[in-house]
């Protein structure tokens, strides 16, 4: 059964809206990369809320961790994990690394190139992989069945949110709505929500986030060049003109 926001009637030449479903502070930074939109009103609708859990640390030694997110540094970061070597995804994830007092490698864009990384390189272990309840790619697991050892610690949730009624207001109207989308969960759950009346142009970080946000039935998807903030930026950016095209 396919549910429809119900619509209210709004100008249909209107300039689009920028909905926005990162958590802050990474939904502000990315509106700083984005740059200056002219006629772009910006609604914030965080589609996750980060909460970090009570863990312990494995009874191991890891030879090095794994961080395939920001959250999972700041996670690793709170459990004394520093200053050891990381792998790690995404240069903001290196960035942040750095910062906290980790030995970052070099970046890898996306989990897939990670698990090919490592594989090739076949590191001593064990690794230490700090993560969120939900992962792409099944890196360790997959890592451990290829003889590559790895050890998983959820150390963050993730839990799902509502619309804000700010949200629910601009897709169940009549102008066109520019939805950036950054990973395949955050598009499942967006799809969640309902299909909009609104005319939807989304901005997918991946092909895999795009399937997801295929029940939102969007006039028109752009796809990133690269899974990274410039990747999206520049999606985004198609986007809105796609949606001031019509």
């Amino acid at each position: 059964m396919v549910h429809r926001l119900t619509s209210r009637p709004v100008p249909h030449n209107a300039d689009p809206v920028l909905l926005l479903t990162r958590p802050a502070p990474a939904a502000e930074r990315f509106m700083a990369e984005l740059g200056d939109v002219a006629g772009i009103e910006v609604i914030r609708s965080p589609v996750i809320r980060i909460a970090q859990l009570d863990v312990a640390l494995p009874d191991i030694h890891p030879a090095a961790l794994i961080l395939t997110s920001e959250n999972g540094v700041q996670a690793a970061a709170r459990l004394g994990l520093a200053p050891l070597p990381a792998f790690v995804v995404g240069p903001r994830t290196e960035a942040v690394a750095r910062a906290s007092g980790f030995d970052p490698a070099p970046p890898v864009p996306d989990a897939k190139a990670l698990y090919a990384h490592l594989l090739a390189l076949r590191p001593a272990g064990p690794l230490l992989h700090v993560r969120g309840e939900h992962a792409s790619g099944r890196v360790g697991p997959r890592l451990t069945e290829a003889g590559v050892p790895v050890v998983e610690l959820i150390a963050y949730a993730q839990h799902a949110l509502p619309p804000s009624d700010a949200a629910r207001a601009v897709l169940a109207g009549a102008r066109p709505v520019v939805l950036p989308l950054f990973s395949p969960r955050s598009a499942a759950l967006v799809a969640g929500w309902g299909r909009p009346v609104a005319p939807l142009h989304v901005a997918a970080i991946s092909d895999a986030a795009a399937a997801k946000a295929a029940p939102l039935a969007p006039r028109s998807v752009a796809v990133a060049a690269t899974p990274d903030g410039p990747g999206m930026v520049a999606a985004t950016r198609r986007a809105i003109r796609r949606a001031r095209e019509g």
